[in-house]
């Protein structure tokens, strides 16, 4: 795998780049991120807290920043009290992806 990668730098900018993504590709191919999509069933297990990364764009300038919340699904969505005040802030806000979030090794509920 290593030998794959260090195969394709050659020492120009368009290899080095080459080298880049393909590095980017492989490190997030193990990420546990799940894309938000209308009508899916990629969904999360109900009612376990999960991770999301969250666009917010302010409305008067189209700005948009990443944050990050904590919320878990239901039958109704996403969900916690948060999330209900940004229908009256002055953001857009849309959640991009999401994933569980895995307890610390030797924790226990």
């Amino acid at each position: 795998m290593n030998y794959q990668i260090a195969e394709i730098h050659l020492g120009d900018v368009e290899s080095s780049n080459i080298l880049c993504e393909e590095i980017a590709r492989r490190w997030n191919e193990f990420e546990e991120w799940h894309e938000c999509k209308e009508n899916t069933n990629d969904v999360p297990k109900r009612n376990i807290p999960c991770l999301l990364r969250v666009e917010y764009k302010e409305i008067a300038t189209g700005i948009v920043e990443i944050g990050y919340l904590t919320s878990v699904w239901n039958e109704y969505g996403w969900t916690e009290d948060y999330l209900d005040n940004f229908d009256k802030s002055e953001f857009e806000v849309t959640i991009t992806h999401w994933k569980h979030i895995n307890k610390p090794k030797g924790v226990e509920e």
